[in-house]
């Protein structure tokens, strides 16, 4: 489409096999852009195909608004999880967020008596990577709050990988929703990792114990995953003759648990350094390697003779009121166990292991 080059116009094109027509692609279908094929292909218009977008519909160009209505932006960023929505209602809250994250610099400030902080966690692609936050929409009546992300640039083609961004939001509390309500990255998100509000009082200021891992401070964070694996391989020999195992690869992915009980470490975050730290220390002296999901089926603890296990642990949650952690364990083959447990404080300001919640499984 090199004829188009004069016009100021690098559109894709192809053939299209089925009836022999040649398909453009414009980034728009503004009127210059029409007036230009036209005349560059006057004699051939009936094989001609165009295709973009409608001006009407594409988010003018311009830099990224800095406030809303009952919102403003308190920071910007490449990095975090994508397609998630986390929520902090404290300034503890606010700072585990921030180190979960992975966001860089210092803390905006905020006034958590008139306002809490939403992330966003936005994708894009690395070929279009210009997006933008234009709102963050509240439906009081339908219980969301929902960002506004838009794509610039009209149509264009653009590579399917996904690179995260985030974006930190203040809102306003006289604006929410009434509890309990959602957050989402997306509207209809069905593959998003929501956040449900059920309270808005902070934690220690009226608020009942930590119920979610946006509850928890980062030390607690950290500290209640530690215990999880710590029980989930037996170290503290809960359940009788201690751990069989010689070493241990953690899944260095905080995963999400389905319906059926098991952990999807595909969708999850990355494990912070203070919790890889955290987990490290409390299993010691077991050798801990941290590993990525995406070779977890390359892995065989069959493979290692002395034993070895590999450990896969879930994002912290809220069941029946009571904060609740999934984990999973596989040593080789058939072998393995996992489920969720409750996790209580204890008077010195450690967590312990309470009941099992949920479905059980043993292999």
């Amino acid at each position: 489409m090199s004829e188009l080059a004069p016009y100021g116009i690098t559109p894709s094109s192809g053939r299209r096999v089925w009836d022999g027509t040649v398909e453009i692609g414009l980034e728009f279908l503004d009127d210059p852009s029409l007036a230009a094929v036209r005349e560059v292909f006057a004699g051939d218009l009936d094989a001609i195909c165009v295709t973009g977008a409608d001006p009407d519909d594409v988010p003018p160009d311009g830099p990224q608004p800095t406030e809303g209505d009952g919102w403003r932006l308190l920071h910007d960023e490449t990095g975090g999880e994508s397609y998630a929505a986390d929520v902090a209602v404290s300034q503890d809250e606010y700072e585990a967020l921030w180190a979960r994250s992975g966001l860089a610099g210092s803390l905006p400030e905020v006034d958590f008596g008139e306002e809490i902080v939403i992330r966003f966690g936005a994708t894009y692609s690395g070929s279009c990577p210009e997006i933008r936050l234009d709102d963050v929409v509240v439906d009081r009546a339908g219980g969301t709050v929902t960002a506004d992300v838009v794509v610039l640039g009209g149509n264009r083609d653009c590579t399917a990988d996904d690179n995260p961004r985030s974006y930190v939001v203040a809102m306003s509390r006289d604006g929410l929703p009434d509890v309990s309500f959602t957050v989402s990255p997306y509207p209809d998100c069905e593959w998003c990792r929501i956040a449900k509000v059920d309270d808005l009082d902070p934690v220690g200021n009226g608020g009942d114990a930590p119920t979610t891992s946006g509850d928890l401070s980062e030390r607690d964070l950290a500290a209640v995953l530690a215990a999880t694996a710590v029980h989930r391989l037996n170290v503290d020999n809960s359940f009788g003759g201690g751990s069989p195992f010689d070493r241990v690869d953690v899944i260095e992915t905080i995963g999400l648990t389905g319906d059926d009980g098991f952990i999807d470490a595909s969708i999850g975050r990355p494990l912070a350094a203070v919790e890889r730290a955290a987990i490290a220390a409390a299993l010691a002296p077991l050798p801990v390697t941290f590993v990525p999901a995406s070779v977890f089926e390359e892995l065989d603890p069959m493979d290692d003779p002395g034993g070895r296990a590999i450990v896969t642990l879930a994002e912290p949650t809220e069941v029946d009121g009571q904060l609740v952690v999934a984990s999973q364990l596989w040593c080789g083959g058939l072998c393995g166990i996992g489920g969720a447990h409750a996790l209580v404080p204890t008077d010195d300001g450690a967590w312990t292991i309470g009941g099992p919640v949920g479905p059980q499984w043993i292999s």
